[in-house]
């Protein structure tokens, strides 16, 4: 016989949490059967020592604001709509279920427990059992095909239908959840040793909707241009981590979970800590409540800076244009306007424009370490920017911008300083020489091939461009097209004052300089400091950049070295 429920009497009196006696232990939910779902929830808290605890599962979910009521321990404790969505769902007919779920497991009201809590956070989504994935109600009855056709991508064998079909509308809507989109369920599906997925009443095994994710983006990815869909790469990404160690940087984690959303600004760190890199260790993370957002970036920028001992961490620097925050060389986590240029890994073929140059020297100068002092060169200065160019969201208003840049930029260049034909110099500069995955072309012939079989698309009035000498059949425009959104979006195309041509942030302007710094894989845009003396070599640093012709040290051979101070 099924276990008999001990519904409670409905008091309206509320829930008053008991401190935790001791720093390892946790709260979890039994959660009463009931055989109906949208009955009222009746639960109680077991309290327990994380390292000898039952068997439970760990709820992994989006928080909201509209809230529900919950009946724990007969009293009424006021919780997300989605996390009482989530609990009547998963509760079982005729059994009791034990689930960890920080918006009732935690004291939401008691600072000091949140940060004990979420230092234990790796654990608790370790030890369980399995972790339930919720990605909400399915209101529009999506998901049991969506789900079906998860199923058939995951299949190795499997040929799904052409990258425009309506067949893949419902596997964009699962794509379209917003669970996929934030910071803090990045490291609970990571954790994870075992999981599954909910949405309404319907799941699936994580493992199937991983390795679909990542068929869909290593081998369908022009479905994801016409389709709706944003969340494939979190979901891959989720997938690449999923009970596994990071055998990277914590720079990295940094920038792979950049367009993941988070409430608080600090978060973007703070939510990335049940994660030991090669670099960084649980221990390197100090929970303080009061830190200031900024300060907490600034110590994170030097701890990276002097374990990297390169300067890869500033092309993580991103401007809200026209506005540039202080300092300068400190990325702001809380921002993601445009795809990295540095290609992301240690095992990724990287740009060597520093190749030359001796090992950075690093210091600190000024108020608190604000100013960063390197070493590096002068190359040419920006002449000319064209309009912001916008991402993949729309493919058609993408390629207009692109061919409309490119065709200012062709109506006045008739050579390029490394002599190589302007087809060339257009194509890898828009794509900054990446592909889709934002990694380094190997194959030139075709991705050559795919930005001639883009022009012949979108050029119209500039088909001489695709002659003979330049043109190479066999291109697919939507692969240019995706490559080129990848690198350029967000960004703006500028001309030198000795010819070159590059892309750079939308917050460049002319007379923002061009430099190489010794311990940088790209070349960097800065801007003299307006406050500092004429003769002062102290700038700001607004981004890093891709300039054709001088991605492989070109520029480092001809040029002496001299003293940047980027504040």
């Amino acid at each position: 016989m099924p276990p008999k429920s001990r519904q409670a009497q409905w008091t309206h009196q509320a829930y008053q949490y008991e401190p935790l006696p001791l720093s390892r232990m946790i709260r979890m939910i039994e959660i009463d059967p009931s055989q109906d779902w949208a009955l009222p929830l009746s639960c109680h808290i077991k309290i327990a020592n994380l390292d000898a605890v039952p068997s439970y599962e760990a709820l992994s979910y989006r928080w909201d604001k509209p809230k529900d009521s919950l009946l724990l321990c007969g009293k009424e404790l006021r919780i997300r709509r989605n996390l009482a969505d989530a609990l009547k769902r998963l509760r079982l007919p005729d059994a009791r279920r034990y689930i960890w779920a920080d918006g009732v497991c935690i004291n939401q009201r008691d600072d000091r427990e949140i940060q004990c809590q979420i230092k234990l956070m790796r654990d608790i989504y370790w030890k369980a059992t399995r972790v339930l994935v919720w990605l909400g109600e399915d209101t529009d009855n999506e998901a049991e095909q969506s789900f079906d056709r998860l199923k058939h991508i995951a299949l190795s064998g499997y040929d799904p239908p052409p990258p425009r079909s309506s067949w893949w509308d419902s596997v964009a809507a699962f794509y379209r959840c917003e669970w996929f989109s934030r910071l803090w369920v990045f490291q609970e599906i990571a954790m994870a040793t075992s999981a599954s997925v909910h949405w309404g009443a319907s799941s699936i095994p994580w493992e199937t909707v991983g390795t679909a994710s990542t068929r869909i983006r290593t081998l369908h990815l022009n479905a994801v241009m016409h389709h709706v869909m944003p969340n494939v790469y979190n979901a891959y990404l989720f997938n690449k981590t999923f009970a596994g160690d990071i055998q990277e940087s914590f720079l990295y984690m940094l920038q792979v979970s950049r367009k993941l959303q988070c409430h608080l600004p600090k978060d973007s760190i703070h939510a990335l800590s049940a994660f030991a890199t090669v670099d960084f260790k649980v221990q390197d993370f100090s929970a303080g409540v009061k830190e200031r957002t900024m300060t907490l970036y600034r110590r994170f920028a030097r701890k990276i800076l002097r374990r990297m001992r390169t300067l890869d961490l500033l092309s993580a620097v991103q401007h809200h244009s026209p506005a540039i925050s202080t300092p300068t060389w400190v990325p702001r986590w809380d921002i993601r306007l445009v795809n990295t240029l540095a290609p992301l890994g240690s095992a990724v073929s990287r740009y060597t424009a520093s190749r030359q140059l001796p090992a950075p020297r690093i210091k600190w100068i000024g108020y608190r370490g604000s100013t960063l002092c390197t070493s590096g060169l002068e190359f040419d200065t920006i002449s000319e920017v064209k309009e912001e160019m916008t991402g993949l969201k729309d493919g058609s208003k993408m390629a207009a911008v692109f061919v409309n840049v490119l065709t200012q930029w062709l109506k006045i260049a008739s050579y390029y300083p490394t002599g190589e034909p302007l087809a060339r110099v257009g194509c890898f500069t828009l794509t900054a020489g990446m592909d889709a995955y934002a990694m380094r072309v190997e194959d030139e012939s075709q991705h050559l091939a795919d930005f001639t079989a883009f022009w012949a698309e979108y050029g119209y009035g500039m088909k001489w461009l695709l002659s003979s000498e330049n043109g190479i059949l066999g291109g697919d425009a939507d692969s240019f097209l995706m490559a080129a959104g990848m690198a350029s979006g967000g960004r703006k195309l500028f001309n030198t004052v000795t010819g070159y041509v590059g892309i750079g942030p939308a917050s460049s302007q002319p007379g923002d300089m061009i430099c190489v710094l010794a311990g940088g894989t790209v070349p960097f845009i800065v801007r003299r400091d307006v406050r500092s003396r004429r003769l002062s070599r102290r700038f700001a640093l607004i981004g890093e950049a891709y300039v054709h012709g001088i991605m492989h040290g070109e520029a480092t051979g001809r040029y002496a070295n001299g003293e940047q101070a980027i504040e």
